[in-house]
């Protein structure tokens, strides 16, 4: 489920990034960018870290 999350929001960043580089207009994708930033943040949040390993 961590990665999926990290995975999910990675995509949605990489997706969102064309409305600012002018590739798409349309809102959908501004949003895409913007919800790709908050799950990707997430998600580096929810990665285990080299202390939580099992």
């Amino acid at each position: 489920m961590r990665l999926f999350v990290f995975y999910l929001g990675l995509v949605l960043l990489i997706v969102g990034l064309a409305y600012p580089l002018g590739i798409v207009e349309t809102n959908i994708f501004k949003y895409m960018l913007y919800i790709g930033i908050i799950v990707f943040g997430i998600g580096v949040l929810l990665l285990p870290g080299k202390f939580n390993q099992k």
